[in-house]
Parts: structure tokens; C-alpha cells; sequence
């Protein structure tokens, strides 16, 4: 700030004399009573880059380039330069390049105190780059909040909410310092590039909550406010809008986020009348009772170890007939059987024993529990070790009672009669009260069996 020079090097908010070699970057020069920066012939400046001249005194120059400043073309980028709304109109201009200096520019906002847009003025210039970033706007006061006397408590230079200059620089500069939400793109002006840049406006394309500047980074799309097609807008399932899945939320795009088979939406009851236009209808499925809501972000919401989207069998949120309700608790016990055989490869004539292991997985104690194992044919029943609970002609096994975490064994030795393969099963038939889990309630066991070699051929094989 410059306003007493009494002649162009000390009246200049900078002046670069003969042979000088400087960078310019990120400062505020108004108010100076010449020029802004005055670059004396001979002198040469590496980089003038993001700028914020608010000059302009009537016949001087922002930005004024004496003859001979021809440095390897130097950047000039990403500068605002004004000139103040309190000069005088007259030759007062932006950039004056004169002679035969060369600059190139680009990304550059000027803004004259007459309104109007103007074109580097230049005379006997070889080479002159320069692309503005914008057309003419006739309010000065849309780039920055304030600009004013030095003692002016007010005075503030940083750009406003809808400036223009706002994600206008240089896109292959580096925006880091600057806070979220940035844009992607660095600011023209002092500020541009560090810490204190303005915030880009927040543009939300989809009205789901989250800006597309955040969208861009996550996996939600911008343009589809329910990114999942669950029913629930993607700012509702991200409640902080931060972008990250935290604790407590469901994820936005995923449409069962607790993996049990239920869409959030469904679980939450979300209806047809909830959803916005971006809900896929092939993939929502509505909650047919919004009455009664479950847990998206725990898969057994009743906590009777019965996944919900196994007690509501048909996904649609309702209690229907022949399901278990997954809001309450339903007793139920797990029981799983188990099946071996001591010999897998017995001789006919051999005695083969069958171990059947009948556990209580919980959560309830189970009664009446009964297992069922038909010795097939080519295998005669023996003996077993149940004190009679084990029924040979029909295969049944009354286990009786067991709480939850016990465990039952029987087992059965029988005969093989002839040579084959033989599948040995035993299933579960009875149990009280319900077992929600069928895939363990059976197994079984095969056997291979094989007439006795001659003497001389176990002799020969070493047998």
C-alpha cells in the first residue's frame, strides 16, 4: 500500500528495477498512488500468480511492463486485477504492456472502473498470450467483499460466496490448502490456493443433501439422490453429510446394510409415498406395514439369533402368515446332527459303527428333540447304546431334552451284508420349540464296501 510515492519507483505497490528476478504471489496491493506493480525496463519477474491489484489513479496502470522484460516469457496467472471505483475514468486500464516486452497470461480476471472488460492495451508488443476467464460484469462488488481506506476496520479483500473468481484459476494448480467444499479448482485472488480461500458455493445437483463436490469424492452418485434405490436419500443415510459411513448410519450405497436380507427402506419403513424420483421402483421394495419397523443396521433385530430377512421369509416389511415376526422375540432352538463312521472302507462281514452327535445351538432349551436314521439295505442293525430310545425298525431316535449348549450322542454298529456304496443319513424329525435353522438338521455319511481279498493276494499286497 503506496499512496504518498512521490515518483513511479516509490508511488508503485512494487516496483521491480533493471535486472530484477522476483515472484509475485498471493498479495493485495491497492490504494497505490502509480501503479500497482511497475516492472522498470530491464527488470524481469518469474511469475506474478494469484494477485489481487485494486488500483487504477487516472492515467496509471495496474499492472504496467516496461521494454525489454522478455524472461523466458514469464506466467502471469490467476490474478484479479481492479482498478478502484473511486479513480478517475480516463486511460486507466488493467495491464499496460509497452515496446517490445513478451508476457504470456492466462486465467486472468480484469474488472476497469468504466464497467467494461477490456483487452491488454499494448504497443509494438511481439508476443502477448492472455485469456480472460470471464465477460464484463458491471458490479465490482460481486469478487470481493469490501475494499476501502486502510484504516477502515471493514476492509476486507477475500472473495465473496458468488464471485466469480471463485474456481476460475488455473485447473492444474494445486487447490489442497483450500477449505471444503473447494471445487477441485484453485481461486483466482490473494487468497487462492491457501487456507484462507473462500468456500466454492455448494451445489447439490441431486437435492439429496450432499454436495456434488462431496458426491464426486464418495461413491454416491451426484446426480441420483438415492444412489442404492432403498428408498432413503443418500444425505439421509450419510446423517453428518461428512461422506464417510460412521457408526449409527445406514450406507448409502448399499441397500441392505446389515446383510440380512431386508432392504433399509423396507426395515425402516419406507413406502411408495415416502420415495423421491431418483428410487429405481424395479429394485425398491415397499414396506407393505410401516406400522412395525425393523433394525437396518442389525440383522437380528429381536435378538433370537433368527436373521430378520429369514423371519419376514417374503422381504416385504409385513408379518405374513407362516413367517415369524422379526421385531419379537420368537423362542427357538437350533438343532444340529452330526454322522461318522468308524470304518469308510469295511469288508463285507465287518461290523461298522455310526456316531450320530445331536447338539442344542440355543438360544432356548429345546424339547421332544427326535432324530431319524434308516440304515439303508446292505447294512444290518447290531446294537445300539441309547437304553432303548433308539428304534431299529423305524430308524427313530427319541433324544428327549435338551437345553440349550448340550450336546446328545447314539451310537448304532451294524453288519454290512453285501458289497457297494452306501449313504447313511440322519435327520432331525422332531423338536420344540421352533428351529429356524435348517440347514444343519442333517448330515450323513458313506461307506464303501468290498468283498475280503483271497490269502495269497493280502499276502501279495502285504495286506
Amino acid at each position: 500500500d503506496n499512496p504518498a510515492g512521490q515518483d513511479i519507483e516509490t508511488g508503485s505497490g512494487i516496483f521491480c528495477g533493471g535486472g530484477t528476478l522476483a515472484t509475485i504471489k498471493n498479495n493485495i496491493i491497492s490504494s497505490s498512488e502509480k501503479f500497482g506493480v511497475y516492472h522498470r525496463s530491464g527488470g524481469t519477474t518469474d511469475c506474478m500468480y494469484n494477485d489481487l491489484c485494486l488500483n487504477g489513479i487516472a492515467n496509471f496502470f495496474n499492472v504496467t511492463i516496461g521494454s525489454g522484460n522478455i524472461y523466458d516469457h514469464p506466467d502471469f496467472i490467476n490474478n484479479f486485477l481492479f482498478a478502484d471505483l473511486t479513480s478517475q475514468l480516463g486511460t486507466v486500464s488493467t495491464i499496460f504492456v509497452r515496446n517490445t516486452s513478451i508476457y504470456e497470461a492466462g486465467n486472468n480476471i480484469e474488472y476497469d472502473n468504466d464497467g467494461i472488460m477490456r483487452e491488454i492495451i499494448f504497443i509494438d508488443t511481439e508476443k502477448i498470450l492472455f485469456t480472460p476467464a470471464l465477460p464484463s460484469i458491471s458490479e465490482a462488488n460481486k469478487f470481493i467483499y469490501y475494499w476501502g481506506a486502510k484504516t477502515d476496520p471493514a476492509e476486507d479483500f477475500h472473495l465473496k460466496q458468488d464471485s466469480p473468481c471463485i474456481d476460475a484459476g488455473d485447473p492444474t494448480d494445486s487447490y489442497s490448502d483450500e477449505p471444503l467444499p473447494n471445487g477441485g479448482v484453485i481461486n483466482i485472488g490473494a487468497y487462492g490456493g491457501t487456507t484462507e480461500a473462500t468456500t466454492s458455493p455448494v451445489v447439490d445437483s441431486d437435492g439429496d443433501g450432499l454436495p456434488d463436490s462431496l458426491e464426486n469424492t464418495t461413491c454416491t452418485d451426484p446426480f441420483d439422490a438415492d444412489t442404492d434405490d432403498d428408498g432413503i436419500p443418500d444425505g439421509v443415510e450419510d446423517g453428518n453429510q461428512n461422506g464417510d459411513f460412521d457408526p449409527g448410519e445406514t450406507h448409502p450405497c448399499k441397500i441392505d446394510t446389515d446383510g440380512d436380507g431386508l432392504q433399509d427402506g423396507t426395515e425402516l419403513g419406507y413406502t411408495l409415498g415416502d420415495i423421491g424420483p431418483d428410487t429405481d421402483l424395479n429394485k425398491f421394495q415397499s414396506d407393505l406395514d410401516p406400522t412395525s419397523t425393523t433394525d437396518a443396521l442389525d440383522p437380528d433385530s429381536d435378538g433370537d439369533r433368527i436373521r430378520d430377512g429369514v423371519e419376514d421369509a417374503n422381504h416385504n416389511g409385513r408379518f405374513d402368515e407362516g413367517e415369524t415376526n422379526p421385531g419379537i422375540y420368537t423362542p427357538n432352538a437350533d438343532i444340529s446332527v452330526e454322522k461318522s463312521a468308524d470304518i469308510p472302507k469295511p469288508y463285507i462281514g465287518d461290523n461298522v459303527v455310526f456316531t450320530i452327535t445331536v447338539t442344542n445351538n440355543g438360544p432356548n432349551d429345546a424339547t421332544s428333540v427326535q432324530v431319524t436314521d434308516q440304515l439303508p439295505a446292505g447294512l444290518t442293525y447290531v446294537a445300539d447304546d441309547s437304553d432303548g430310545a433308539y428304534a431299529s425298525g423305524t430308524g427313530k431316535w427319541d433324544v428327549g431334552n435338551l437345553a440349550d449348549g448340550d450336546t446328545s450322542t447314539l451310537e448304532i454298529t451294524t453288519t454290512v451284508d453285501q458289497a457297494g456304496r452306501f449313504t447313511n443319513m440322519a435327520i432331525r424329525t422332531e423338536s420344540s420349540p421352533l428351529d429356524a435353522n435348517e440347514g444343519n438338521d442333517s448330515d450323513d455319511t458313506v461307506v464303501n464296501t468290498g468283498g475280503k481279498a483271497m490269502p495269497w493276494l493280502l499276502l501279495l499286497l502285504g495286506d
